[in-house]
């Protein structure tokens, strides 16, 4: 946090000691901006980051161009990114897998999901819904855990993949709650959607825009929220505090990066590019039908956000050894 706060100081210093400053970054942006997604086109990630660049390029009149740069859980889109030249024209649309778990999981990776970039800003922020069938024997999360207790190791439970947010935010809930259930790992979103669906797993946790057109076709009933506070669409379902888990929150977020020693003048355009998109309530109509609500939060608030999953994740990779090498 003070290493954060302390670069952002030093940052601005340097900026105020300019008499003015540099040409290209005042000229800012006077090209195509790259917004590197890191996962396949068509993925709520994806739909995202085109709404935001599409506000920014509005905003700018230059082009925000999304390229989508799968794989490694999200690893080589963000590494791309912070291995490229800092001049403010290649972003990262960054997700907590990328920042605070791939660093763990990883143990070839050749950035730092901290060191490596420069913050712009927060853009969504959601938690996640558990979800059972809508056939399923359960009607309440207490349900669940009483028979997981009952009967140990005979539930099952399914994710996008191994050390997805999903798997890990899943495996703290269970701990938290005393009980134990076997992880079935898909190959990404989709593939765990159809197999939910299909009866192979009895729960798993997504994000809102996935999980409400389930609930509302009365495909899947929704048990709790990872958040700290109720859904205003789903009120009468508890939050996992609400059930008396402490320490299990889990959230899906988004956040825009620029590598790092990208120039603070080019910085401070893009950030207020960003704000503008995410003042402008049709930005903000878009997000929210793609499944979305936007958050924002000052730059210490969302470090100290990353640093408190950095660790809560890292302790749950270690004890479970689910280092890949």
């Amino acid at each position: 946090m003070f290493r954060f706060i302390a670069s952002v100081a030093c940052a601005l210093s340097l900026l105020a000691a300019l008499p003015h400053p540099p040409a290209a970054a005042q000229n800012f942006p006077s090209r195509a901006v790259t917004v590197i997604v890191p996962f396949a086109a068509g993925g709520p990630t994806d739909a995202a980051g085109r709404i935001i660049a599409r506000a920014m390029q509005s905003l700018s009149g230059e082009p925000f161009v999304v390229e989508n740069v799968a794989g490694a859980g999200s690893t080589i889109g963000a590494a791309k990114v912070a291995h490229t030249q800092p001049d403010g024209y290649t972003l990262l649309l960054a997700t907590s897998s990328a920042m605070v778990v791939a660093p763990h999981l990883y143990a070839k990776i050749t950035y730092d999901g901290f060191r490596s970039f420069a913050p712009i800003g927060l853009i969504t922020e959601a938690p996640f819904i558990l979800l059972v069938p809508a056939n399923s024997r359960f009607d309440s999360y207490d349900a669940l855990v009483a028979y997981a207790r009952a009967h140990p190791g005979q539930l099952n439970y399914g994710t996008p993949g191994l050390g997805t947010v999903q798997h890990l935010g899943l495996e703290r809930l269970l701990e938290a709650s005393g009980v134990k259930a076997a992880h079935v790992p898909y190959k990404g979103t989709a593939p765990s959607l159809i197999g939910f669906l299909g009866g192979e797993v009895d729960f798993i946790v997504e994000t809102p825009n996935a999980a409400m057109p389930l609930i509302k076709g009365d495909r899947a009933r929704a048990l709790a929220v990872t958040g700290p506070a109720r859904l205003p669409a789903l009120p009468d379902v508890p939050t996992v505090a609400d059930l008396g888990v402490k320490g299990a929150d889990m959230r899906s977020w988004f956040a825009l990066m620029a590598p790092r020693d990208t120039p603070a003048p080019v910085l401070a355009t893009l950030r207020s590019l960003l704000e503008r998109s995410l003042a402008d309530p049709a930005n903000v109509k878009a997000l929210r039908e793609a499944g979305f609500e936007v958050a924002t939060m000052d730059l210490p608030s969302l470090h100290k956000m990353m640093e408190q999953e950095y660790g809560q994740f890292g302790q749950i990779i270690k004890a479970q050894n689910l280092v890949i090498r």
